[in-house]
C-alpha cells in the first residue's frame, strides 16, 4: 500500500515515470527489513491539448473545463477524470478514450471528439376548450429555440415566445457564456417580458455569475429585477370601493444563489438518472404609485400600504428516472415555488402554473399561486432513442393567498391532472401528442373538455 500511495502521488504531481523498488532484504530481531528506493524520473509538464479528428469545441474551453493547461505539472488523475467530464457535455461525443503522448519532459492530451446534436427548436400547439366562451376552442402556441456551442465556446443561447391565452404573450431571452475571458467563472444574462391581456405588463432582468462544476452542473450567484406596469386601471371601481385593486405597479429586486446537478443518461429521452435545480433569493418590493390612481378625487388609497417590504422567493425542481424491465422507465418529480413575505402578496407577483409544461390538464397559466408544489408520476414505454408512449398523473398543492383573499377563506387547493400521449421520431423531427384532463378540489371531473397538445422538436 505504501508503494502504491507513493507512486500515485508521484504520477499526480509531475512524475509519471517514477519507479519504486526494494533491495537489501534482511531478517533481524524477528522483523523483516528492506531499503526502499525511489527513482522519480524526469519532471513532466502538460504542453496542451491536441484534437485528433475535428474541433467541435475550442481548446481554450477544454483547457479550462478539464483543468489541463500548458505549463501545469502532469496529473494522471486529471487525465482519468477527463473521460467522465467530456461525456457529461451534451454537444460533443467522445469517440475514444483520452490518450497521452509524452515527448521528453512534456505531455500532450490527445482527444478524439466529434460534434453531437444538442441545439433544438420546438413548438407546442394546444387545442383547449375556451373557458371564457362556451362551445368555442382556444388555440395556444409556444415556440422555443436553444443553441448550444454555436461559437465553439460551450455557450448556450435560448429564446422563447408563447401565446398562452387571448391577448397574452410572453418573450424570454437567455445567454450563458462559460469561462468569460478565460476566467474560471461564466456569465448569464436573462430578459423576460410578459403581457397579461390588457391588464399589465411584466419586465424581468437577471444577471448571474456561475461556476461550472462539470457538464450541466453549476453554482451561481445572481441579481434579478421584476417590474410590473399596469396597462389598464378600473378607476370607477377604486372610487366606488375606496380600495386598491389586487394588481399594482411594483418593482422587486432579488439577490440570491442557484445550483443545478444533472445525471441523466440521455437528456432528450432519459431512461435512468436524476436532475435537480434550486434557486433562492431575498430582496425588496417597492410599490410604485400610479398617476391614474393618485389623481382620483378620494383619500390616498396608498396611505395604509408600506412603500417597501421584504420578500423571499424560492424555486426548486427535481426529477428521477427509474428503469423498469428493459424498455421502460418510471419518472417521479416535483416542481415547487414559494413566495414568502410579511406583507400581503399581489396577484401580479404570484407564480402562474397550469398547462403542458407544468400541471397538465389545465388551461395555460390558469392557476395563480403564492406557494405551490406539483408532484408527478409518469410511466414511459421506450420505443426508440427519441420515441416513447407515456401515461401520467400530476398532483398539486396550491396556496393562492393574496391581499384580496377574503378573511376566513381557505386559500389551499389540490388540483389533479392525468392523461397519456406519445412521442415519435421521423426524419423531419420528433412529433408528439398528448391528451390530459384536470380536476380541482370540489369540482367534478369533466371528461368532455380534454386538453390536447401537439408538439414538434428538431435537433441540430
Amino acid at each position: 500500500k505504501l508503494r502504491e500511495s507513493l507512486l500515485l502521488y508521484a504520477e499526480n504531481n509531475g512524475y509519471p515515470f517514477a519507479r519504486i523498488w526494494l533491495d537489501s532484504l534482511r531478517f533481524q530481531g524477528g522483523a523483516l527489513g528492506a531499503k526502499l528506493h525511489l527513482d522519480q524520473g524526469p519532471l513532466v509538464s502538460f504542453s496542451g491539448i491536441d484534437l485528433i479528428r475535428e474541433q467541435p469545441v475550442s481548446t481554450g474551453f477544454l483547457t479550462r473545463y478539464l483543468g489541463i493547461e500548458a505549463g501545469n505539472l502532469y496529473d494522471r488523475s486529471a487525465v482519468i477524470r477527463a473521460r467522465k467530464r467530456l461525456r457529461e457535455l451534451p454537444y460533443i461525443k467522445l469517440e475514444a478514450d483520452p490518450k497521452v503522448a509524452f515527448n521528453r519532459d512534456e505531455a500532450t492530451l490527445k482527444l478524439d471528439l466529434s460534434r453531437q446534436k444538442a441545439s433544438r427548436f420546438d413548438f407546442l400547439i394546444g387545442v383547449l376548450p375556451n373557458s371564457d366562451q362556451s362551445g368555442k376552442l382556444l388555440v395556444t402556441g409556444s415556440f422555443k429555440g436553444e443553441w448550444r456551442n454555436a461559437f465553439q465556446r460551450g455557450e448556450r443561447i435560448y429564446a422563447a415566445f408563447e401565446q398562452l391565452r387571448p391577448q397574452t404573450q410572453s418573450l424570454r431571452l437567455e445567454m450563458n457564456y462559460p469561462y468569460l475571458l478565460d476566467l474560471p467563472f461564466g456569465l448569464e444574462g436573462n430578459f423576460s417580458l410578459y403581457k397579461r391581456d390588457t391588464s399589465y405588463i411584466d419586465l424581468g432582468y437577471k444577471l448571474g455569475v456561475s461556476y461550472l462544476s462539470g457538464g450541466e452542473d453549476y453554482i451561481q450567484a445572481f441579481a434579478e429585477n421584476f417590474r410590473t406596469n399596469l396597462l389598464n386601471v378600473d378607476t370607477a371601481a377604486i372610487v366606488r370601493t375606496g380600495s386598491l385593486p389586487d394588481t399594482l405597479d411594483v418593482n422587486r429586486s432579488f439577490f440570491g444563489l442557484a445550483a443545478a446537478v444533472q445525471r441523466l443518461d440521455y437528456r432528450n429521452n432519459p431512461r435512468k438518472g436524476f436532475a435537480f435545480a434550486l434557486k433562492a433569493g431575498a430582496g425588496t418590493k417597492k410599490i410604485l404609485r400610479n398617476n391614474l390612481i393618485t389623481g382620483l378625487p378620494i383619500e390616498d388609497p396608498y396611505a395604509g400600504l408600506p412603500e417597501k417590504s421584504f420578500q423571499y422567493r424560492i424555486e426548486a425542481q427535481a426529477e428521477a428516472f427509474l428503469p423498469v424491465f428493459s424498455r421502460s422507465t418510471v419518472k417521479t418529480g416535483v416542481q415547487s415555488g414559494f413566495l414568502l413575505a410579511k406583507e400581503p402578496i399581489l396577484v401580479n407577483e404570484q407564480f402562474r402554473i397550469g398547462g403542458a409544461r407544468l400541471l397538465r390538464g389545465f388551461d395555460e397559466e390558469f392557476i395563480f399561486a403564492s406557494r405551490f408544489a406539483v408532484f408527478t408520476l409518469e410511466y414511459r414505454l421506450l420505443l426508440a432513442q427519441n420515441s416513447y408512449l407515456f401515461t401520467f398523473f400530476d398532483q398539486a398543492w396550491v396556496n393562492a393567498q393574496t391581499a384580496s383573499t377574503p378573511p376566513g377563506t381557505d386559500p389551499d387547493d389540490y388540483p389533479q391532472g392525468f392523461g397519456a400521449g406519445f412521442s415519435f421520431e421521423t426524419k423531419a423531427g420528433i412529433f408528439g401528442i398528448s391528451l390530459a384532463f384536470g380536476r380541482r378540489t370540489g369540482e367534478p371531473l369533466d371528461l368532455g373538455s380534454p386538453k390536447v397538445h401537439f408538439g414538434y422538436l428538431s435537433l441540430f
